[in-house]
């Protein structure tokens, strides 16, 4: 065997070696992850041995020079191969699930890739990391804020005394408020992760696919959101209604016992009116914020995390 060749088999080793340290792999346990490329770096190294062998290494046939040829062209050929097809074997979820489960801690970084691959799952797995952020600092708000008084809203105490609901009214607009700028930076965090795929895409194709895969999972959700969002708005508007008529005629609303007596049919007609619009902007309210929480926990757990990982409620 000549100093080329022996070089030659060098080479494929010592590419398998690099292979089997930064071929992309899913396991999180440390010892498992090693044995993976143990045995990676094994299967790298018997296909170009076995079709050598087969072809140049065997008694009869015995060929050194043949044999370190052809070793070094299956492995480069074999190496080449199995590297594009670790690469590019996600689909855009698949691909946009482990960024996610990355930015969230429950798997390591995978560095894969080289140039604009990895410049791409950089700056995607940072802003996904911003979302997490930011659904955390929404989590903690949403925590402290004082509700205690909207438990009073709707009875016939604050109804017969509007006035008496003023505390309950702040309290549901400074909920409605956190709600609003939390979807406000949602959408800001979604179109940067959405400008990140742009500029970063190694190509037009894989933008598109990218993008059409995000569309379909996670900025799915957007619309929802703002649907969920809308219904609240409505359902605050409607209590604002119901309030602002009970304070303006005031001087036919009154309690009786524990309910409300209204004299004035006209009056009592529009008041019930307001009753009835309120109940169901509330219901469509709380049956959207229950569509929407399933929804997003049956999206998190495809990609294989849950609420809590991602700072959600």
């Amino acid at each position: 065997m000549t100093a080329l060749g022996k070089l030659g088999i060098c080479a494929v080793v010592l590419l398998a070696l690099l292979y089997a340290s930064v071929v992309p792999t899913n396991e999180s346990n440390p010892a498992t992850r090693t044995g993976y490329r143990v045995g990676t770096f094994i299967g790298a190294m018997l296909f170009p041995a076995i079709i050598a062998y087969v072809v140049a290494g065997r008694r009869k046939v015995r060929n050194w020079k043949r044999f370190a040829s052809l070793f070094f062209i299956s492995g480069v050929i074999f190496l080449t191969m199995s590297w594009l097809g670790a690469v590019n074997s996600e689909s855009p979820e698949q691909h946009i699930g482990r960024l996610m489960r990355e930015a969230a801690g429950r798997q390591p970084v995978r560095n894969a890739g080289f140039g604009k691959q990895r410049e791409f799952d950089d700056a995607v797995r940072e802003q996904f990391r911003n979302l997490i952020q930011l659904n955390r600092d929404y989590t903690a708000a949403v925590e402290k804020i004082d509700l205690s008084a909207t438990e009073k809203l709707n009875s016939p105490e604050t109804l017969a005394d509007p006035d008496s609901a003023e505390e309950a009214l702040k309290q549901l607009h400074a909920a409605y408020d956190l709600d609003s700028q939390e979807e406000q930076k949602v959408s800001e965090v979604i179109e940067k992760l959405r400008n990140a795929m742009r500029s970063n895409s190694s190509s037009p194709a894989a933008q598109q696919s990218m993008l059409k895969g995000f569309d379909k999972s996670v900025a799915a959700q957007t619309s929802k959101r703002q649907q969920l969002l809308s219904t609240e708005k409505a359902w605050i508007d409607a209590e604002d209604e119901l309030y602002s008529f009970a304070d303006q005629h005031r001087n036919h609303i009154k309690l009786a016992g524990s309910q409300i007596a209204i004299p004035n049919d006209t009056v009592r007609e529009h008041f019930n009116q307001r009753i009835r619009s309120e109940e169901a902007f509330r219901t469509e309210f709380l049956k959207n914020k229950q569509q929407f929480s399933n929804d997003q926990a049956k999206l998190l757990g495809s990609y294989g995390l849950d609420q809590k990982a991602v700072g959600a409620q």
